[in-house]
């Protein structure tokens, strides 16, 4: 494999590729092993220029390993009530068009209605209650 990474630093190595049996007994499934570390894995990151293993950097975490656990549980309630209202109020979102509700405005709307048909008043008294600066 040969590329440019970051418009200056030429790079060129092979990553080996080797075939395992399916567990189901139907064919073969592909597999990487990495340059750096020789695990067998279905992925392989791009990191600093080079595609790894992501065990290659031990400290390598995904973000919400590194949120408090505070965090991960408003984001658990809250995050799809979020993503509902920042659609329905993005930039070129249309409600309706030639006078008719859109599929996606109908969509959302009942995405709403069952969040407000299934909230929990003391789910959120409690997380809020709990919740210490």
């Amino acid at each position: 494999m040969k590329y440019t990474f970051q418009d200056k630093e030429q790079i060129e190595y092979n990553i080996p590729l080797i075939t395992r049996s399916s567990n189901l007994g139907i064919g073969l499934i592909w597999f990487f092993v990495c340059p750096f570390t020789g695990k067998v894995c279905r992925k392989v990151h791009l990191i600093n220029g080079r595609f790894r293993h992501r065990s290659a950097l031990p400290r390598l975490m995904y973000q919400n390993q590194i949120e408090a656990k505070k965090w991960r549980e408003w984001n658990r309630i809250f995050a799809n009530d979020f993503t509902i209202y920042t659609e329905l109020y993005s930039k070129y979102f249309k409600r309706y068009y030639k006078g008719k509700m859109t599929k996606r405005f109908a969509r959302l709307s009942k995405k709403i209605e069952e969040t407000e048909n299934n909230f929990n008043a003391d789910e959120y008294l409690k997380l809020f209650k709990s919740y210490k600066n």
